[in-house]
């Protein structure tokens, strides 16, 4: 009485050797559809080069005077696109030159008025030294005392005036109150 398991080990081994056999030929076939192909693929690459080169030949032999004739035009047509070009070329220079030198212009006068503005609200606005010893002279000949009084959260400096000695000139003006 045989086994079935060994009745199926030994079909298993029958088709693992037929399956080897197989991949071995087919690698046989992909050998030699690979050197098909590269025999083919230089036969096709010569006889292209040489229907390339007859052609080539045919043609310089009919066409080799229309040839030197066309190249000869074809060299006049490319000195005067030469000279046409280097024209344009000087002329989009000089338009650079003459645009650089517009803003150039425009930004120095903008900072230049700018400088005029600011030094004219530093004149008019800050006074100058003289006038600040100026000041503090008479503030000292008064004998005053400054303070520094918060008015709606900011710091502001305040003097000390009579009250009861105010409205003058137009209600404006107070006494000051000396030390």
């Amino acid at each position: 009485m045989s086994n079935p398991n060994d009745d199926l080990d030994d079909q298993l081994y029958i088709l693992l050797a037929s399956m080897k056999e197989y991949r071995e030929a087919i690698a046989d076939d992909k050998k030699r559809l690979e050197q098909f192909y590269r025999s083919v693929d230089k036969n096709i690459t010569q006889e292209l080069n040489n229907a390339l080169n007859r052609s080539k030949n045919a043609i310089d032999a009919n066409f080799s005077d229309s040839l030197s004739k066309a190249h000869a035009r074809l060299q006049q047509s490319a000195n005067l696109l030469d000279e046409k070009t280097k024209v344009l070329n000087q002329t989009a220079n000089r338009l650079d030159r003459n645009f650089d030198n517009r803003f150039l212009i425009l930004y120095s006068s903008i900072f230049i008025g700018l400088v005029v503005v600011v030094m004219m609200l530093l004149y008019f606005f800050v006074p100058s030294w003289d006038e600040i010893k100026q000041r503090r002279q008479l503030m000292e000949s008064y004998n005053m005392e400054i303070q520094s009084c918060n008015v709606n959260g900011e710091s502001k400096p305040c003097v000390r005036i009579m009250r009861n000695q105010c409205n003058y000139g137009g209600g404006d003006l107070c006494v000051i109150d000396p030390k």
